[in-house]
């Protein structure tokens, strides 16, 4: 989540009853406060009877209101609705109406089912933080069937992972896969696997700081979309990693072989040519401008040109800047080009703009950017020349993450 947590601000947003609730049920004594009378704005009192629980109780509070304000959202609350529903919670249920009814806090209604239902409201955030991932980009026309996960499979799945990250890197000596569906036909298999030993330094209950040696683990994350034969991938790392753990992936869960990808290679010299346009057609709704142009001459000597302004042809601007330097189109490469795409209106997709840096002969990045978005940028990408077309071609463009 881009919000920051903090405790004040959970106790701030939920009401008094339901924190006495959720503090009471995680040990707390809660017979020194007066509940109903403490006011939002004048919060001393319950700041003061925070700090003054012991530290253990203090650091279960402060997990369950991480949790509560992670979810405490209009989308999270929907889904705690939505998982509540499933499950046939019949007081949430009569709860979430009532709630509505007296205008309750997002904060309120998550901290109420954490008392009510704790185990819904986990799977809630589970599916939440699944559903809100940023992914890397999608790798398509895979076999679309019902995955098994049998012991077999996920020993197999886990084997490949762990010796080619050690074989890779020199780490992954534990793995751990695991298996969880959610009703739309997309698994999410949870991949925990060993990093590098580091020290770590931590303050005890005793409010001593001490150093532990540890081996944390990595997180590593596949959706795959058995409606459509989707995967997509959450982990670090460059994107020839990111693409061997696909393949093992496909190899050992999906028992198939993955058909080579073919790299991405975009073409900016035809920008230098008279004909270079960034026209849009009027119904998608987006414009499309240079923002700037980075060329390199015969003499291997980069040239920097930021675009002044928009409504000339980028030819014009070009000749114009070289003109005004004495220097020879001709003897100068283009050999990164910055784009914007302002979206006015193109479906459910939300109004704004995206920049991103293009280099000649390589790829380009799309970071968090909505697969609508994504569709229409390659769209024109391809319109304009930029980026071609190849047989069996996934393209190295990423929705959520910079590669490394």
């Amino acid at each position: 989540m881009s919000r920051k947590f903090t405790v004040p601000a959970v106790l701030r947003k939920t009401s008094n009853p339901i924190l006495e609730k959720v503090f009471r049920q995680l040990g707390a004594d809660t017979s020194p406060l007066e509940w109903e009378k403490i006011g939002k704005r004048n919060p001393s009192l319950l700041y003061n009877y925070y700090n003054a629980l012991p530290p253990v109780v203090q650091d279960q509070i402060d997990l369950v209101l991480q949790d509560i304000y992670e979810i405490a959202c209009d989308e999270g609350i929907s889904q705690l609705d939505e998982v509540a529903q499933a499950n046939n919670q019949e007081y949430w249920s009569l709860w979430f109406q009532k709630a509505k009814g007296i205008n309750a806090s997002p904060f309120s209604k998550a901290a109420w089912l954490w008392i009510m239902f704790p185990e819904t409201f986990q799977r809630a955030l589970d599916i939440f933080r699944l559903t809100h991932m940023a992914w890397w980009r999608p790798r398509t026309g895979l076999v679309r069937m019902l995955p098994t996960f049998d012991a077999a499979t996920k020993m197999q799945f886990e084997t490949a992972l762990r010796q080619h990250m050690f074989r890779r890197q020199c780490r992954g000596r534990f793995c751990n896969a695991e298996m969880t569906e959610h009703g739309d036909g997309v698994y999410y298999f949870l991949v925990e696997i060993s990093d590098f030993a580091r020290q770590i330094r931590y303050c005890t209950s005793d409010n001593e700081a001490k150093t532990l040696d540890v081996r944390s683990l990595c997180r590593i994350v596949y959706a795959y979309d058995s409606n459509t034969g989707i995967l997509r991938l959450r982990s670090g790392g460059t994107t020839r990693l990111k693409e061997e753990l696909e393949e093992i992936f496909i190899r050992a869960v999906l028992g198939e072989i993955p058909i080579p990808l073919e790299r991405l290679c975009c073409n900016l010299h035809h920008l230098k040519s008279p004909t270079f346009s960034t026209a849009t057609n009027p119904e998608d709704g987006i414009k499309i401008s240079v923002q700037q142009l980075i060329f390199q001459d015969n003499l291997m000597r980069e040239l920097s040109f930021k675009v002044p302004y928009v409504g000339t042809s980028v030819y014009q601007m070009i000749h114009d800047y070289f003109g005004g330097k004495n220097l020879l189109l001709r003897n100068a490469s283009v050999i990164l080009a910055k784009l914007r795409f302002e979206f006015l209106r193109w479906g459910e997709c939300r109004k704004g703009s995206y920049t991103f840096e293009v280099r000649h002969g390589g790829g380009y990045v799309l970071r968090n950017q909505d697969d609508d978005r994504v569709e229409m940028i390659r769209k024109y990408m391809r319109k304009m020349g930029i980026e071609h077309e190849q047989h069996h071609h996934t393209p190295v463009v990423v929705c959520g993450e910079q590669l490394s």
